[in-house]
């Protein structure tokens, strides 16, 4: 039985405004909402992992308040094994991974972006729109066998 569980979440900048959901079953959404920390001169930026199966998702957001300096970026990582969800997988995210089968990260401007890893026992989809300074990502977790749900 697949399905999105212990969620953890680290903010390197900015804060969790609506937590994660504790379980996303297969055919339900989900949401969770990350903002910037009132009258601060930063964006949101951070990290959300859930496991699927025995398998962790991590998926990395940057949505800085200046965008003329800044790119805002996400990535989609999913570890070897367990990884804390905390400062040191948002430095590796964020500054050290390279493109590899487990882990993908794309920079945009206006518009959208999708990151997608297949694995043998899933695929993940995510996609990210950035829209007068309000970046929404939605993704998307399947079993290798099934049809994929979307946890939003």
């Amino acid at each position: 039985h697949f399905k999105l569980s212990l969620p953890a979440t680290y903010a390197y900048c900015g804060r969790v405004n609506i937590p994660p959901d504790p379980t996303i079953e297969k055919g339900q959404k989900g949401v969770s909402v990350f903002i910037k920390t009132p009258l601060s001169a930063y964006g949101c930026v951070g990290v959300l992992s859930y496991m699927f199966d025995d398998q962790q998702i991590s998926l990395l957001f940057s949505n800085p308040l200046d965008q003329l300096k800044y790119n805002v970026e996400y990535a989609l990582y999913i570890p070897d094994q367990t990884t804390p969800t905390d400062e040191a997988l948002y430095n590796n995210m964020y500054y050290h991974l390279s493109e590899t089968k487990s882990f993908t990260k794309a920079s945009l401007g206006r518009g959208n972006a999708t990151l997608q890893i297949v694995t043998d026992q899933m695929e993940v989809t995510a996609t990210m729109a950035n829209e007068k300074s309000k970046a929404i990502i939605k993704l998307q977790v399947g079993d290798a066998s099934s049809t994929p749900f979307r946890p939003n």
